[in-house]
């Protein structure tokens, strides 16, 4: 329950892009790719975007925006937390 409502905050609300000058969120299909890839810099983007999403979420908790509604273990880095998105979605 808790991976699929960081994949719903990690598609929805939190990971912008910009293509073709207009703003839009990645997919779950659009983390994914980099998450899944070999490539150095393709899963710097997904650790990134991860990271961003938490760092976010953490930030509107202190601020009292929002409720902390999951939690990530303290000593989960951010690979490994890769490799549960990656699982989530399978």
């Amino acid at each position: 329950m808790m991976l699929r409502w960081i994949m719903a905050v990690v598609a929805t609300e939190f990971l912008g892009s910009v293509k073709n000058a207009e703003a839009s969120f990645l997919t779950e299909s659009d983390l994914l790719e980099p998450c899944e890839s070999d490539v150095a810099s393709h899963s710097n983007v997904c650790i990134g975007s991860l990271a961003a999403v938490i760092d976010t979420a953490d930030v509107f908790v202190v601020s009292g925006f929002v409720d902390k509604h999951f939690c990530i273990p303290g000593n989960m880095g951010t690979s490994q937390l890769q490799r549960v998105v990656i699982q989530g979605t399978k």
